[in-house]
């Protein structure tokens, strides 16, 4: 029959092995783990040729990757579980505009306060202000580029997740 102090021995060293082999459970990445998210975007069955997707994870970060010029994209790093996505389709043209918008604002003083938002005095539009109108530069919906009215959202799996976005809604 074995000591006492032999028993005691083996399950200590037992306890031990179990210990080291949780530890290592835990560390190797058991749990939540990260993803890259990749596919392709399309428009009303064409793909987009440049923008970005921004993927926003249940834990609130937000990752953006670029939309390539045959329609894919990329982004890494994206916690698994359920995310929400956009997506912008904003033409150059558009920061440009808001560039040369910001220096006649800058040149023209002070916004007047009773006016309404996105008018900058010094224009040619009603009261010598500048209408912008950003889905005239955009070639998707502006509906897609906010996480709360896009209504797209990809369950992210370890690894690698496939997800194209198809957008359909008319401008």
């Amino acid at each position: 029959m074995p000591s006492n102090s032999l028993i005691n021995s083996r399950i200590f060293r037992a306890l031990c092995f179990a210990v080291v082999l949780l530890s290592l459970a835990a560390v190797s990445g058991c749990g939540k783990g990260k993803s890259t998210v990749m596919g392709k975007v399309r428009y009303q069955g064409k793909e987009l040729t440049f923008g970005n997707v921004q993927i926003e994870s249940e834990e609130g970060g937000v990752l953006v990757g670029t939309i390539g010029s045959d329609g894919s994209y990329r982004v890494e790093g994206v916690p698994t579980g359920m995310a929400r996505v956009g997506v912008s389709a904003m033409d150059p043209k558009f920061s440009e505009k808001m560039v040369e918008l910001a220096g006649k604002a800058k040149a023209a003083g002070p916004p007047d306060p009773a006016k309404p938002g996105g008018r900058v005095p010094g224009g040619t539009g009603p009261g010598g202000t500048f209408d912008l109108d950003p889905q005239a530069y955009s070639l998707i919906p502006l509906k897609y580029e906010d996480f709360r009215t896009s209504t797209l959202k990809v369950q992210v799996a370890r690894g690698e997740t496939k997800y194209d976005i198809e957008l359909t809604d008319a401008k």
